[in-house]
């Protein structure tokens, strides 16, 4: 699996940008999106699958990290092709950096499911934008 994703510093607050993470996430749930969720809960293949949860971090060298993130989200989107799970997945890591903090969103994706986790990251990355007109990008 590959991931894609974009880094970026910002003066939004941590809290600030785990609300707007989940409004931007919340909005590319959409009609198709809730259409196939349900269509997932009459079947009974997991009813609504759209949820929020903390990334794992399994690597046995995780221990050796001396700059972990002081918050981090995941969140799996269902689209309306994925009737039977296809989801987009984005995780939002944050550092805290006393006057800003530093992020980074990460949406790990096959072949197929790339444009849509690089659609999902840009509209993320448009929502933080509008919250600080002062955001860079350090990295994409």
């Amino acid at each position: 699996m590959k991931t894609l994703g974009t880094r970026l510093t910002t003066r939004l607050t941590t809290a600030d940008l785990a609300n707007h993470f989940r409004q931007a996430t919340g909005s590319l749930y959409g009609l198709k999106g809730k259409f196939g969720s349900l269509a997932r809960s009459f079947t009974q293949m997991g009813g609504n699958s759209f949820e929020y949860f903390t990334p794992r971090d399994d690597s046995p060298f995780s221990s050796l990290d001396q700059d972990k993130p002081d918050f981090s989200v995941g969140v799996n989107i269902p689209k309306f092709a994925g009737t039977g799970g296809g989801e987009t997945t984005v995780h939002m890591y944050i550092w805290d950096r006393g006057n800003h903090r530093e992020v980074a969103l990460v949406s790990p994706h096959t072949i197929g499911s790339a444009p849509s986790a690089r659609k999902a990251v840009a509209h993320i990355l448009t929502e933080l934008s509008q919250q600080d007109r002062n955001l860079q990008v350090i990295d994409s």
